[in-house]
């Protein structure tokens, strides 16, 4: 007996935490329908209440999909995620056309849109509003912790930069 598809509307795959890292590897995704998603990224993020401000490190390997017409990704919350995929099986063809072996998939920021090694997906609804960096494009996460005196950093932007050693004056 068949399911019918609207016996699982709204339902996810893997739903990934709110904090710390995860490790996926070897997962298969079959059949799943148009409103459910493969996977969901930071766990109950879209509440207020329990919204975190850091990022998650999500490493992802082996990964396959087949008969999909669901979301494989969804970003839940203010989409702060890094996503490695290890081997290119997360970001195959299905993601822009293009065949990758390594890739550090993220939330579409400017910053990084306008780097030509970071490709958005041909398919935004399916893998939410990402870009797909290749190996030449370092994607890490930066935290700042007990920044004092507190006023100084309190309501201003912060710009991080690269340099070349810690002498470079920086404009």
């Amino acid at each position: 007996m068949q399911n019918n598809p609207s016996d699982v509307t709204g339902a996810k795959g893997i739903i990934t935490p709110g904090l710390g890292n995860i490790r996926i590897d070897n997962i298969r995704f079959y059949n799943y329908p148009a409103n459910t998603h493969s996977i969901e990224t930071c766990n109950k993020c879209d509440s207020p209440l329990s919204f975190t401000n850091t990022v998650q490190e999500i490493f992802i390997s082996n990964i396959s999909y087949t008969n999909i017409s669901g979301n494989k990704l969804f970003m839940n919350g203010a989409k702060r995620e890094i996503i490695y995929d290890l081997d290119g099986t997360f970001t195959t063809t299905a993601y822009d056309g293009n065949q990758r072996v390594s890739a550090a998939v993220v939330n579409n920021y400017p910053h990084l849109a306008s780097d030509p090694a970071c490709l958005p997906t041909t398919n935004p609804q399916q893998w939410d509003t990402t870009i797909a960096c290749d190996s030449s494009v370092k994607v890490v996460r930066v935290t700042f912790n007990a920044l004092a005196p507190t006023s100084t950093f309190s309501a201003i932007g912060l710009k991080a930069q690269p340099i070349n050693s810690i002498t470079d004056v920086v404009p």
